[in-house]
């Protein structure tokens, strides 16, 4: 199938957001059980919150398998196989009999999810181009955004009459439902286009990666953007339930608010007359409200005026993350499977970072530390990726499009 300015069908959109919101429901749905699991494992904040971390190594390492596996063999095998590898960790985690062997289940796990997240950006990729591209990645973005609302909700949920093993009997059923659909979903990229190189070629690609200075300046940016956002992911349930008192329930409430912010201000993102001019702005507005998170939380000031400001926070990730997919993804669009994979682990392995980060000391001032580092450097890479190609980038963006007109 070539590549196209016109929209997958309506399944196969549902089925690139449903891989997408993968990973907010491996990392965001047992987030309200984190304190209680520091009890229930006899252990401590950063030993729980290690759980999170090697969820998001193994995001990251799964999907730079994944990707260039997926250049030479297709998509959908990986997927199955992933999918198929995330059940089965997923029915360990249920039978944890200590936080040692969750965290190492959750390692697993988080390599079973990877095929799902990598796999829908080169899925993507592989059937539109240029603007609709980015049309396509805000949508995803946005409909996403609905799992990091639906999934701590439902976990605060099931805590009120179960414990963190009914949440992972309750992502074993959701890993169930996206391995039977896979099977109908259709191969998105043909032989006759695939990669004749051996596997160790296709991973040795990377270096051209390497050289493509728009790609990697994106990637490096993400990173930097994502230390944050995976950071509040890590502290906000300690933050919200042990600092201000909320319930494991109203956590919930406070943690799929923000995350609804996400997909609010990545469909707003669809707006811009360009990704770029998206980007430029969700990096100025995180910056500027990471600031006002990290005084608030430093003052002590009341959780409704730190939630205003973490609402605002989280919805730059929407005008950051999305365009910013479109053109990384665009510039390497030949090698789409690996640079899905690097662009994704890249992420995860700067949040695996942030996330016991957050857990060390004072969570308010650590966290707020964080906050303001991870924006600053976001700020200052995308200032380097203006000067380098800004312009360079849009006109790849014109190009495709009069190409495929």
């Amino acid at each position: 199938m070539e590549n196209t300015s016109e929209r997958p069908t309506k399944f196969l959109l549902i089925m690139l957001a449903a891989l997408t919101a993968f990973a907010p429901f491996v990392t965001d749905m047992y987030l309200p059980a984190l304190p209680s699991m520091t009890e229930s494992f006899n252990a401590t904040t950063s030993q729980v919150q290690l759980g999170l971390t090697t969820s998001m190594l193994g995001l990251a390492i799964g999907q730079l398998i994944i990707g260039p596996l997926s250049d030479k063999y297709g998509r959908k095998i990986p997927l199955i196989a992933t999918l198929v590898l995330f059940a089965i960790s997923s029915a360990l985690c249920i039978f944890s009999s200590s936080i040692t062997m969750f965290v190492a289940l959750r390692l697993i796990q988080g390599l079973g999810a990877s095929g799902g997240v990598v796999l829908a950006r080169s899925i993507a990729t592989d059937l539109c181009s240029g603007k609709a591209l980015a049309s396509v990645m805000a949508i995803i973005g946005a409909i996403s955004g609905i799992a990091p609302v639906i999934s701590p909700l439902l976990g605060g949920w099931v805590l009120t009459f179960s414990t963190w093993h009914m949440v992972f009997a309750i992502l074993l059923g959701i890993g169930i439902v996206l391995l039977g659909a896979s099977f109908r979903l259709p191969e998105s990229y043909p032989v006759e286009k695939r990669q004749p190189l051996s596997i160790l070629q296709s991973f040795g690609q990377i270096r051209e990666l390497i050289k493509n200075r728009i790609f990697m300046t994106i990637t490096i940016m993400q990173a930097a953007a994502m230390f944050a956002f995976f950071g509040q992911i890590s502290a906000s349930p300690f933050i919200f339930q042990t600092h201000y008192g909320f319930t494991e329930l109203q956590y919930s409430a406070f943690f799929g608010t923000n995350a609804l912010a996400i997909g609010i201000f990545a469909f707003l993102s669809t707006k811009f007359k360009t990704p770029q001019n998206s980007l430029f702005t969700g990096t100025i507005m995180l910056l500027i409200s990471a600031i006002c998170v990290s005084t608030a939380l430093y003052l002590n000031t009341s959780p409704w005026l730190f939630e205003c400001c973490l609402f605002t926070m989280m919805g730059s990730f929407g005008l950051i993350l999305a365009p910013s997919t479109a053109i990384a993804m665009n510039a390497a669009r030949k090698q789409a499977g690996l640079a899905s994979a690097v662009l994704g682990a890249a992420g995860f392995l700067s949040g695996g970072i942030a996330s016991p980060i957050v857990g060390l000391g004072n969570i308010q001032i650590t966290t707020g530390i964080v906050f303001i580092a991870s924006a600053l450097l976001t700020f200052l890479i995308t200032c380097t990726y203006k000067k380098i190609d800004c312009g360079s980038a849009q006109n790849s963006f014109q190009q495709i499009q009069l190409e495929s007109n």
